[in-house]
């Protein structure tokens, strides 16, 4: 009777056991695998998602921004105003050359100037006189050879009738002949008085033009030796000084150089694999080091279609150009950070960033099940936010996904 009671027990006892491990073998295959650990999960919610590219860019001049202002006469430095970090403004004076030489020569030219037209003064005063003498005295040939043509014609007809000798025939001819001979030099004085008294006037005013030519060159050349700033701006380079002789030739020599602080550029250096989402309008907002709490804004105006390779990496230049505001508070060559908006969206699903992955070619989330299990789980995305992704496909609105996980080595089976 013992012995039968003691195998009751026993079986009871095996039921009891095989019961206890069977339970322990559920809770096991419900339990998240050993090989993941979870430190964060986030929900799946609708929420405003901006699709952001973040890139560096570099601030530059304007075209026109930096102007390297030369001399272009020879002579020596005899003033220079211009220093590095000055402003001046467009027009100012910033260096004199010598310019001795240069004004001797118009004093010369001015005062041959006043000796031409003196002359040409004369001559328009004369004209008139010498036109006058000549126009009297062929007036006055002009007349007596009529008298005479008329005398020698009344001899004629007289000498026909016999009333005359022929003497007298002969003298009224040879009369009428010189008188003719003489109305005909007197027009051609007449015309060559003309001729002469209108050329001489012209050549004088030929060589009064073209002193006035000279002058106006000369005084050109007066002007180069004056160094005037041709924009406002800040004096950025001095390269000559008091003293030196500048020689021209071929190249202008530069002697100072301004930069107008207001006309400054932003080139972004957009990835190829994000130019496709940079357009022409879209907003930059950008800081810089010096500034790092304040956030500058500007509007893209051109794309360079021009590639740029760095370190094997192709970029495309995207210009911003800036407000003048902007512009005075930044300085060429600064480095930027740049956040450009390429699209929005309102009302979508998103997850947070950390908790998209990408293995085997695809988009997949690790989705956390009521109790704790983890599954991964496929998904199409849509645009990427700085913190946030859009799901376009594979959850649903309040599904919790791991959104810091560490996924460890599964355990290597025993052969």
């Amino acid at each position: 009777m013992k012995y039968k009671g003691w195998i009751k027990t026993h079986k009871k006892l095996s039921v009891s056991v095989l019961a206890v491990f069977v339970s322990i073998l559920i809770w096991i295959i419900w339990q998240p695998p050993s090989w993941y650990e979870v430190l964060e999960t986030a929900k799946a919610e609708r929420s405003s998602l901006e699709n952001v590219v973040v890139q560096t860019g570099i601030i530059k001049p304007q075209v026109g921004a930096i102007v390297k202002i030369g001399a272009r006469t020879t002579g020596e430095i005899i003033s220079m105003y211009a220093r590095v970090g000055r402003e001046v403004k467009k027009g100012e004076l910033i260096a004199k050359i010598d310019d001795r030489d240069t004004k001797k020569e118009i004093e010369e030219l001015q005062m041959n100037i006043a000796k031409v037209q003196a002359i040409l003064t004369k001559l328009r005063g004369s004209y008139p006189q010498k036109m006058n003498e000549a126009s009297d005295d062929f007036k006055q040939k002009r007349a007596k050879s009529d008298l005479a043509k008329l005398q020698y014609e009344r001899q004629e007809a007289l000498l026909e009738k016999g009333y005359i000798a022929k003497n007298d025939y002969d003298r009224a001819k040879s009369e009428f002949i010189q008188a003719d001979l003489d109305a005909a030099k007197s027009t051609d004085s007449l015309k060559r008085t003309k001729i002469e008294s209108v050329g001489d006037i012209k050549v004088a005013e030929g060589d009064l033009a073209l002193l006035k030519h000279s002058l106006q060159r000369a005084e050109i050349r007066l002007s180069y030796t004056n160094i005037i700033s041709p924009i406002d701006g800040v004096v950025t380079e001095v390269s000559g000084q008091e003293g030196e002789t500048v020689v021209t030739g071929l190249q202008v020599a530069n002697l100072v150089t301004v930069l107008s602080p207001g006309k400054l550029d932003m080139w972004i250096y957009v990835d190829e694999t994000d130019i496709g989402r940079i357009r022409k309008g879209l907003e930059a907002e950008f800081t810089v080091d010096t500034y790092p709490d304040k956030t500058f804004k500007g509007t893209i105006d051109r794309i360079d279609p021009q590639p740029l390779v760095k370190d094997n990496i192709v970029y495309f230049q995207a210009i911003v150009m800036l407000p003048k505001e902007t512009a005075t508070l930044l300085r060429p060559e600064m480095t930027t950070h740049v956040k450009i908006v390429t699209e929005t969206k309102k009302n979508v699903l998103t997850v947070p960033n950390g908790a998209i992955k990408y293995e085997d070619g695809k988009y997949v989330v690790y989705f956390v099940k009521t109790g704790g299990a983890i599954e991964k789980t496929d998904i199409k995305i849509g645009i990427r936010g700085q913190q946030k992704t859009e799901i376009l496909s594979g959850l649903k609105d309040g599904d919790v996904v791991a959104s810091k996980l560490i996924i460890k080595k599964r355990p290597k089976k025993r052969k």
